[in-house]
Parts: C-alpha cells; sequence; structure tokens
C-alpha cells in the first residue's frame, strides 16, 4: 500500500512539472548513455534529481515525454554499507516507434544529458 502511494505522489509531481515551454533544447548523441545499468543517467539528489530530469526530457522535435516508473533493478554498494538501486523508468513520446527503458542512479550525481534519441530542455 505505502509503495502504491509513493508511487501516486510520483506521478502527480511528475505532471505538475512537466513542461511544454522549450528552453534551450539540446540533442546529445550517445551510445548507451541511460539505456543499461552499465551506463545509467547519475542525476542525484534522490527522487527530486529523479523527477526534475524526467521533467526536463522532451522527444527529438520537443514532444513531450511520458514515463511509467518500472520495478528498480540492479542492486550496488552504497558507502559505507549500504545497498541502492537504480530507478527504470519506460519513455515514450509521439512519434517514437516502442517506449525505451531507461535506468537512472539517484545516488549518483553527474553532469546529465539526454540520451540517444531524446533532447533536454535546460
Amino acid at each position: 500500500m505505502k509503495k502504491l502511494l509513493i508511487l501516486s505522489c510520483l506521478l502527480l509531481i511528475f505532471a505538475g512539472c512537466s513542461s511544454n515551454v522549450m528552453n534551450d533544447v539540446v540533442i546529445v548523441k550517445s551510445s548507451g548513455y541511460g539505456y543499461s545499468a552499465d551506463s545509467p543517467v547519475a542525476c542525484g539528489r534522490g527522487i527530486d534529481g529523479e523527477m526534475e530530469y524526467l521533467s526536463k526530457l522532451r522527444g527529438p522535435d520537443g514532444q513531450q515525454v511520458h514515463c511509467v516508473r518500472m520495478q528498480d533493478c540492479c542492486p550496488f554498494r552504497i558507502f559505507p554499507s549500504g545497498e541502492g538501486y537504480l530507478s527504470r523508468w519506460e519513455l515514450s513520446y509521439e512519434g517514437i516507434s516502442k517506449p525505451v527503458i531507461l535506468y537512472i542512479n539517484t545516488f549518483v550525481r553527474a553532469p546529465v544529458r539526454a540520451p540517444n534519441g531524446f533532447a533536454f530542455a535546460e
């Protein structure tokens, strides 16, 4: 029940953060970035960082991106003795042939960019 409540809150937050305004959209061609557990998007800042990142993703022509949270995966060690998981999201936008799966690490922060086939509104 608690997971359902958290998921509902996430969806409401994401919907509230979505914007149709396109500011400085940059399309970055990078193979594999975000598409595997070996190369996840490292947005950091926990759920806040994850929601901010997803709210800025756009299709290559500025289309609104639709996100559906999937089950977390891929456990890894967190210093000193904890365990973290990667978030997985199914992403789609108008005109994409099939949804893609994006992997996000909310524990580590690094400069972020759009995965191949997407744009990023700064």
